[in-house]
């Protein structure tokens, strides 16, 4: 009995672990790059272009305009980011 458990637990674990990893990610992103990303900065993220309106710890809400984007943080750090003004 106390194994079957035990292994009920390690493959909820598991799951667990694997299901917020893009979570995880997103919250790591955003504590390394508040410092260079502020709100009121122009940038450009693959063909997305904006001013940042927005930041918190799982993602970044841009102005583009016409409409507004929101982003996962995770791309601050994965894609090429142009910052075009300060």
């Amino acid at each position: 009995m106390t194994l079957i458990f035990g292994a009920m637990l390690l493959a909820f674990g598991i799951s667990y672990g694997f299901a917020s990893r893009n979570i995880m990610s997103n919250m790591l992103s955003s504590f390394y790059r508040k410092e260079k990303f502020l709100e009121g900065m122009r940038i450009r993220v693959d063909e997305v272009e904006g001013i940042i309106k927005e930041m918190d710890s799982l993602s970044v809400t841009l102005d583009c305009g016409d409409k507004t984007v929101v982003l996962p943080t995770s791309l601050l750090t994965e894609k090429k980011v142009e910052i075009l003004s300060t």
